[in-house]
């Protein structure tokens, strides 16, 4: 999906959340205790990550 020019964009939430040291984890502000869920932080930068302009015409 992030290499395929088939999609008018792409929101990487993956690459947003993840641990700069260890990239198969959430950054560890960003997840509730299990590495893996985000927590309201997370949840709050995933949505500032998204370019509402990708919903207008």
């Amino acid at each position: 999906m992030r290499t395929t020019d088939k999609f008018d964009t792409v929101i990487d939430f993956d690459k947003i959340m993840r641990d700069t040291n260890e990239t198969q984890k959430i950054g560890s502000d960003w997840h509730n205790g299990d590495w893996l869920h985000p927590n309201q932080a997370g949840y709050k930068k995933m949505g500032e990550a998204i370019d509402l302009n990708l919903f207008t015409n």
